[in-house]
């Protein structure tokens, strides 16, 4: 178990690292890996707060910006955006740029690791500025999401699944609390979940949808789902209207795929009606 640092104790290190390297201490000095009896850098930002407030505390003085002393205004950051808006390096210099911060991380390490928003200022600002309607990503959801019917390589697939495997997970190893696992499910309740489409769910089915007319669908549909060719019994309305009765706007499912389509409606829709069609056309051709 990683020892608990106090802040005498980072006091201390910080005086003896001066002593020994005869200069004024940097955070580099407690950077990964660390030195027998001196504290990590992480431990020392968790204590103060940030690297310069735990120098100033050790009777330094820290080292001044020489430009700006704090982040850039909200203006600002959006002229910056959109001076690069539509730029892109290219395959040459996404190479270097990973190579270099693969270095960086394996020299240095990485300053916020273990560290939460809790714990840390900057993080705090950092979530801030990317939480509700300031996250780029607010509201694009089903079309509006730039992925939107479309697919990642099995190149990208297989780079995302390599990065998250094992150790490499920021999970491995670990459980969410039961009070993280409450305020996920409630953010996702009823208006706050992006699949919500009013509360239709709870309408009622029409009384002519009955276990008879469902089996007459299965029976046409040899109880099989039409998506993934597996065995299937879920009866689903294609164009989620529960009223429409219509055999060509029922079509058999499994439970996998019908609780799938419930996302994305306006594509599956027309996945759906299409495949119908095609059937259809076949049978009485």
């Amino acid at each position: 178990m990683a020892r608990q640092w106090n802040k005498d104790e980072i006091l201390d290190a910080i005086q003896r690292m001066s002593v020994l390297e005869d200069r004024k201490p940097k955070w580099e000095d407690f950077a990964p890996p660390v030195r027998k009896s001196f504290p990590p850098i992480s431990s020392i930002c968790k204590a103060f707060g940030s690297w310069s407030e735990a120098l100033k505390a050790a009777g330094f003085e820290p080292r001044q910006m020489p430009f700006r002393t704090g982040p850039f205004k909200k203006e600002t950051r959006q002229k910056m955006s959109e001076a690069r808006m539509g730029w892109k390096p290219s395959e040459k210099t996404r190479k270097r740029m990973s190579l270099s911060a693969k270095k960086r991380a394996q020299r240095d390490g990485i300053w916020s690791k273990g560290l939460t928003k809790d714990d840390h200022p900057t993080l705090e600002r950092m979530s801030q500025e990317i939480s509700g309607e300031n996250n780029p990503m607010y509201g694009h959801f089903g079309d509006l999401n730039p992925m939107f019917g479309r697919k990642h390589s099995k190149e990208t697939r297989k780079k995302i699944s390599v990065c998250r495997l094992g150790e490499l997970n920021p999970m491995f190893g670990k459980k969410h609390p039961s009070e993280t696992i409450a305020k996920m499910s409630a953010s996702k309740i009823g208006e706050k979940n992006p699949a919500w489409q009013g509360g239709i769910a709870k309408n009622p089915y029409p009384p002519n949808f009955r276990r008879s007319l469902k089996g007459q669908i299965r029976k046409r549909d040899n109880s099989t789902c039409q998506l993934c060719l597996r065995p299937g019994k879920s009866v689903h309305h294609i164009d989620y209207e529960k009223s429409n009765l219509y055999p060509q706007n029922l079509i058999t499912l499994c439970r996998s795929c019908n609780s799938r389509i419930n996302t994305n409606r306006r594509f599956w829709q027309a996945c759906l009606t299409e495949l119908q069609v095609f059937r259809f056309a076949q049978a009485s051709g």
